[in-house]
């Protein structure tokens, strides 16, 4: 055999031979939540509707208070994932938050925010720059363009069947939103809502990308008054 063919033979030996070598796969979802409203993660909404689909799934799920320090990017190479689910329109130093998150999406980390971002304002009160969250959005193919407080005059425009009705349908009323736009074409859209007949005006309410996802709050499941029944409007699987 000549030189050439042999090399070339040991070449396609070595990448058959590396398609089939086990491969590490990350498994750990960062749970990202915040004390100042939640001391113990098991009251936390991650922890008492998402883990267990998550570890149903083959996800560990880690918790990560962000009041106590962030981790960088070089100590997230067993994470596959980041998940927040902030109750609060406010935290201490939103602005580093979101250049954190931002980061952590630029090194590969897929990023889901479930309800509010939690980054308006900080605990004083101070309003965070509309261009820094929408800065962080795009990373997710996505854009806040208001709020719509009264939804009387909303209607679903489109509801994709796999994704929503999991346990319970939308109420009849529903909860005010952010109106949030896809500017990335690969974003899929779940749930769809037009505000009156303006198309100009439709917001996207449970949307996955390349890069994570988003599903605005009041959307993700039902809680009684009491909070003693649990039911998913979307599907945690």
């Amino acid at each position: 055999m000549r030189p050439l063919a042999v090399l070339f033979a040991l070449v396609t030996l070595a990448a058959r031979a590396a398609e089939q070598a086990p491969r590490i796969v990350p498994r750990v979802i960062l749970a990202v939540y915040d004390s100042h409203y939640q001391k113990d993660v098991r009251d936390t909404r991650i922890h008492r509707l998402l883990e267990m689909p998550l570890n149903h799934l083959g996800l560990v799920v880690r918790y990560q208070d962000r009041n106590q320090g962030l981790p960088k990017p070089e100590q997230l190479r067993d994470v596959r994932g980041i998940l927040t689910w902030f109750q609060s329109d406010s935290m201490e130093r939103p602005a580093e938050f979101l250049s954190w998150a931002a980061a952590a999406i630029d090194a590969g980390k897929r990023f889901v925010v479930i309800g509010d971002l939690s980054v308006a304002k900080n605990l004083k009160g101070q309003a965070t720059e509309t261009g820094m969250i929408n800065g962080f959005l795009a990373k997710l193919g996505l854009r806040v363009e208001g709020w719509v407080p009264v939804t009387y005059k909303v209607r679903m425009l489109y509801k994709d069947p796999a994704m929503m009705d999991f346990e319970r349908p939308l109420p009849p009323v529903l909860p005010p939103f952010d109106r949030v736009r896809p500017i990335d074409s690969r974003v899929k859209v779940h749930l769809l809502a037009r505000q009156g007949g303006d198309p100009g005006a439709d917001s996207a309410l449970v949307v996955t990308g390349p890069h994570g996802g988003y599903a605005a709050s009041g959307y993700t499941h039902f809680a009684s008054y009491r909070q003693d029944q649990l039911q998913w409007y979307l599907n945690p699987f």
